[in-house]
């Protein structure tokens, strides 16, 4: 039985965490996501979606201590695969691509999502980051997810594991708790606190 995938994966894109980059499905035309992300260490962060219409999605993100980047991504349906292909640049001048998949899935007779990212980087120093998330609609109006990614680059590796919890605290608003370990050559640990707001 071939399940409408599509309607699936533009549902799940309101609540696909901003934390991986939203994945690839695309926003809705007029549509705007954003996430206010807090970190230990006084880290903040910014993170923008606005769909353009087309199945085009412009993405912005500015983090403290990095260089904001803003990228247009474009994504397309291929049997029950979203695929994406996004193209950015930060305010320092570094080109950014990426190719995302995404599959929108029942576990346990719950919807979710499976996503991947490939991400090259060309700057100063030259870097790819691969990642992945699985992530669940829980009973009522909980979410929960967990990332996975490796950085490469020309002076170091890192490997990160990123669970979160979330709570949809009004339609459009959740609050999400997450937490993150780095092995490799930071040796990472932080928690983080978001709200998302989708308009």
């Amino acid at each position: 039985m071939r399940m409408p995938f599509l309607p699936l994966a533009l549902a799940l894109a309101g609540f696909v965490p901003a934390g991986a980059d939203a994945g690839p499905w695309p926003r809705s035309a007029g549509s705007t996501f954003v996430e206010v992300k807090f970190e230990t260490g006084g880290q903040a962060q910014i993170y923008v979606e606005r769909g353009l219409g087309r199945e085009i999605t412009l993405v912005g993100k500015v983090r403290g201590g990095e260089a904001a980047t803003v990228r247009l991504q474009k994504s397309w349906q291929a049997g029950s695969i979203v695929h994406a292909l996004s193209l950015g640049v930060t305010a320092e001048g570094e080109g950014r691509i990426a190719a995302l998949w995404g599959w929108g899935t029942e576990i346990a007779a719950y919807p979710g999502w499976l996503s991947a990212e490939v991400e090259y980087a060309a700057g100063a120093v030259n870097a790819w980051q691969l990642s992945a998330e699985i992530g669940l609609r829980a009973p009522g109006r909980g979410i929960g997810l967990i990332r996975v990614w490796v950085d490469v680059s020309d002076t170091w590796q890192a490997l990160t594991f990123q669970p979160a919890i979330g709570l949809e605290i009004r339609p459009g608003r959740t609050v999400v708790l997450s937490a993150a370990a780095e092995a490799g050559d930071g040796h990472d640990r932080r928690l983080a606190l978001s709200l998302w707001l989708d308009f």
